[in-house]
């Protein structure tokens, strides 16, 4: 598929430009216009300080309107259809710009980096080695994430300034001409970042936009045993941002946005998801599915838990387009790299049917940045062959990571100009010959496991047969496979080929064929039609090997700065820290999912089920637009959600003053949008309003959102949900007033509730109507000595919810 990447000025448009630092009171085009009721996913539980000068908005310039023939960026399905596989590089440590290569004299630098500092690899570099990624069949390359990071962020995870490129990879022309130059050759970029978390090497304050404290959740060990811990604790020491708070969340997607359309980025790898909240995942998707393909890093062996994070089954939520196969990974890692039994590959894959909603949109591999090489963990050539055989002809995506292909083996993130560039290497050729019949097709169709032995897993697409073995170099094996274990194309006297030496000396016997397996070494068998002779690649320049130069013995170490573990049974991938991932993993089997319910929902649930059986408590709402929605749609101009973007409509992003900015939605209203009378103020607080009513409550309800208003009271929210005919429930933040144009969520039923009783910023929440005063309702008290705004620790009373939800089911309060 040729790239179409072309603007009416046949330029990019210089408007299209992230903030500066030094911007970050700057206003917007104040002629904007708002929306005051808009579509709203989850309200956040904290807010940042309205003195400090960061509130992000969303702009469309008129000169985006030059793009009137902007191709979009890959989806999903392009990416699958057109049959993409990956080649992953750490940009720091793949080429030298000019092509240098064999040498490891005066390259790397550590300048107190305990881990290793930068090595010199550049865009630049990266460019002019194209033709080398192309020489083996890749169509896609995943890049090291480019905003700019701290002294030690050689990797691209420890970010610093979200508004800047890294330096040490070169600039923005020459970031603008590797994707230019990968796109001429039918190659798709893949942008990586990182959003859950920032630099540990800098003060908070030099950071940015985030140099302030508030934008951060308290610091709190993590415990990987704990579902809480994992997305609300630091990882491994670095300042976790609150994805919780509107604006930081905001923030995140627009910029994210922004940087997918401006350098027209393919895909969008997100790094170290499962710490991250599942609705953040989920708004990520409906901004970028739209402009490219998502694939989430999580970092998950099990396959249910995996799972959660490409489609959310209790939300009924996509959260990204493809995940990580870690399960997979793990598990080939295993088989051929331990020569365990491949049975426990077949389980995974068995898993991988009946829990993942997509499986072809996974991305597989068996070697990358958080794994020690392959053939550090198993010497033998002939398993490491068997292991990417397997993935580069398998149901997934798969990725290549740098340095496979010239057999690399100490140092996961070691320069490969150390090694050099062979277009003759034996794992080249290999790579090239799969790749080459995987673009032409002949490995498409469903995967369907044939024949499983201990030593021994055949699988098919299609027509082809793949052979593969944990026997090892020396070794050989031959088994008879009946008929009813092969394609059915397999008829007597069909003449096989293997795609991985051109020979086509295989026949389909009566009954059934016989496999011979040499030496160790895989099949891949087709038809000897479908067989596609090799030939040799272009030569793109000389490419010397130091075969003799010794390996660094240095143990290199991940992003969060924890060195490779090098136990024997996990499979060979990198720990997070001391227990970390082993021991969560080994400890639960559960899936990590909110527990939005918890106790009290199932006290809930058991009265309901005494006085009516088994009811439903969903009530029917109106849905939000979604990406197939009606284009006519109107857009949120300030609002999390905008599935509806056209191309054209590339956000730029400005940090605004907040309290300019409400003084300016002020002067555009010309009035309070309060449907209610009440003010704040002190002594009778907000929080008493519409307590007497007794049917408010300390809560989240994360339901279905369908508009958002702007109050001073919960009263005030409720009569606003009674003016909106699609409003059954509302939630309102009373200390969300100073930053967001929105502080009342109205809902279309009270699912995902989340009891927040304790502090001072309580989330109140409530239904459209309350039940009659003879209902006993929660005991709600704001008052004590010291004044109002500290609820007493009450949770509500199952049976008055029951009560409630049984009306509100039968219509009898709404």
């Amino acid at each position: 598929m040729p790239p179409c990447r072309t603007t009416t000025t046949g330029k990019r448009s210089d408007a299209i430009s992230p903030p500066s630092a030094s911007d970050g009171g700057g206003r917007a085009d104040s002629s904007r216009q708002r929306t005051r009721t808009q579509s709203r996913q989850r309200p956040p539980s904290s807010r940042p300080s309205p003195s400090t000068p960061f509130r992000p908005s969303l702009l469309l310039t008129s000169s985006l309107l030059l793009l009137s023939s902007f191709c979009q960026a890959k989806t999903r399905d392009e990416w699958v259809d057109s049959r993409r596989v990956i080649y992953q590089v750490v940009t720091d440590r793949f080429a030298l710009e000019g092509g240098q290569q064999g040498t490891k004299q005066g390259t790397c630098w550590k300048d107190g980096c305990e881990n290793g500092g930068y090595c010199g690899g550049t865009w630049a570099g990266l460019r002019e080695q194209l033709g080398y990624i192309k020489g083996m069949g890749f169509n896609a390359i995943w890049i090291s994430p480019h905003v700019q990071n701290t002294k030690c962020g050689y990797h691209g995870f420890w970010p610093k300034n979200f508004a800047e490129l890294n330096e040490h990879f070169g600039t923005e022309d020459e970031l603008y001409a590797l994707v230019k130059r990968a796109h001429d050759l039918d190659i798709w970029i893949v942008m990586d970042t990182v959003l859950n978390h920032m630099s540990m090497e800098e003060p908070i304050e030099n950071l940015w936009p985030f140099n302030d404290t508030v934008y951060y959740r308290e610091h709190c060990p993590m415990d990987y045993n704990d579902r809480y811990a994992v997305r609300h604790c630091w990882l491994m020491g670095l300042p976790d941002l609150n994805d919780d708070i509107y604006a930081v969340r905001k923030y995140l997607i627009d910029w994210a946005e922004h940087q997918v359309l401006k350098y027209e980025f393919d895909g969008y790898r997100m790094d170290a998801i499962v710490h991250l909240q599942y609705d953040t995942l989920a708004e990520v998707w409906e901004r970028l599915s739209n402009h490219t393909f998502t694939i989430g890093e999580a970092f998950m062996p099990l396959v249910k838990d995996m799972a959660w994070y490409q489609f959310n089954k209790w939300k009924q939520r996509q959260l990204m387009d493809g995940v990580t196969n870690y399960p997979m990974a793990i598990q080939l890692r295993k088989s051929f790299g331990q020569k365990e039994s491949l049975y426990g590959v077949k389980w995974i894959w068995g898993e991988l049917m009946k829990e993942v909603r997509d499986v072809s949109a996974l991305a597989l591999f068996v070697e990358s940045h958080d794994m020690k090489r392959f053939l550090n963990m198993q010497p033998d050539w002939t398993l490491f062959t068997n292991a990417l055989t397997w993935i580069l002809a398998a149901d997934n995506i798969p990725i290549v990571y740098y340095g496979s292909e010239q057999a690399m083996t100490n140092g996961h993130r070691e320069p490969l100009w150390y090694k050099g560039y062979d277009q003759e290497a034996v794992y080249y050729e290999l790579i090239r010959r799969m790749i080459t019949h995987r673009v032409a097709g002949v490995f498409d169709g469903p995967q369907q496991e044939r024949h499983v032995e201990d030593w021994l897993y055949v699988y098919s697409r299609n027509n082809t047969l793949v052979v593969t073995s944990n026997l090892g170099s020396g070794k050989g094996n031959q088994r008879f496979i009946p008929t009813a274990e092969l394609p059915p194309s397999y008829t007597k006297d069909t003449v096989l080929c293997n795609v991985l030496t051109d020979t086509c000396d295989t026949t389909v016997q009566a009954g059934g064929l016989e496999v011979v397996i040499h030496n160790g070494q895989p099949l891949v068998l087709v038809p000897q039609e479908q067989l596609i002779p090799y030939t040799e690649p272009e030569i793109f320049g000389e490419a010397p090997i130091d075969d003799d130069s010794e390996e660094s013995e240095e143990s290199e170490e991940s992003e969060e700065g924890v060195g490779v573990d090098e136990g024997g049974d996990d499979g060979g991938y990198e720990y997070y820290g001391d227990g970390a991932y082993g021991d969560y993993y080994g400890a639960s089997q559960a899936p990590l999912v909110d527990e939005y319910y918890g106790d009290l929902q199932k006290e809930i649930d058991e009265v309901l089920q005494e006085q009516e059986g088994d009811i439903t408590t969903t009530i029917s709402s109106t849905p939000l637009p979604t990406s197939s929605s009606s284009s006519t749609t109107p857009i949120p101009t300030d609002g999390i959600m905008a599935t509806q973007r056209t191309a054209d409509d590339i956000p730029t992003l400005a940090p605004i003053d907040m309290e300019e900015e409400e003084q300016q939605e002020d002067e555009e209203d010309g009035s309070s949008t309060d449907t209610a009378t009440e003010t704040d103020g002190d002594g009778d607080g907000w929080a008493t309003r519409g307590l007497e009513e007794h049917c408010f409550e300390y809560a989240d309800y994360l339901g279905n959102d369908v508009g958002g208003v702007k109050v001073s009271s919960p009263k005030g929210c409720q009569l606003a949900c009674q003016e909106d005919d699609r409003c059954l429930f509302f939630t309102y933040l009373p200390r969300f007033t100073e930053m967001s144009s929105v502080n009342c969520w109205l809902k279309a039923t009270d699912q995902g509730r989340v009891i927040r009783w304790g502090g001072d910023t309580p989330s109140v929440s409530g239904p459209k109507t309350c039940p009659t005063s003879s209902v006993v309702g929660v005991e709600m008290s704001v008052e004590d000595d010291n004044g109002p705004s500290i609820p007493r620790e009450i949770p509500p009373d199952p049976a008055y919810m029951a009560s409630l939800r049984k009306r509100q089911q039968q219509g009898g309060s709404t």
